[in-house]
């Protein structure tokens, strides 16, 4: 967060849907909201996160066009540009909502919209 690299503890893991929900305890962090409607095919969305290396962490923010929404399998597939350090890092519309978590598969870059991410979170608080 800034420029702080923060110690998390992981509370709940869930490795059918490979997601976890790790517990940061620092004061000025602010929960994300979940936006159930789904990105249309076509519209463009931002790829937004931190590199963190050891010394200095650097926030990145990749355009990326989404070609594929799949309700079934609950993924949204993008077109950008494929970096690695992509995994874990947010899906936002073009008005700053937050979509859903990014990943690399092979070299396909796929977000979990979010309400995947909200029923893995409900989950672990039930």
């Amino acid at each position: 967060s800034g420029d702080k690299i923060l110690k998390a503890k992981v509370v709940y893991r869930n490795a059918k849907k490979n997601l976890a929900v790790l517990k940061v305890a620092y004061e000025f962090l602010v929960p994300a909201t979940f936006d159930e409607e789904e990105l249309a095919i076509g519209n463009i969305a931002w790829i937004v996160g931190r590199i963190a290396p050891l010394q200095k962490s650097e926030l990145f923010l990749n355009r990326a066009l989404v070609s594929l929404v799949d309700s079934q399998k609950k993924r949204i597939t993008l077109d950008g540009r494929y970096e690695n350090y992509l995994s874990g890092a947010g899906l936002v519309s073009k008005n700053g909502v937050f979509k859903g978590v990014v990943y690399v598969d092979g070299d396909k870059i796929i977000a979990l919209p979010s309400s995947f991410v909200k029923e893995f979170i409900d989950g672990y608080l039930k």
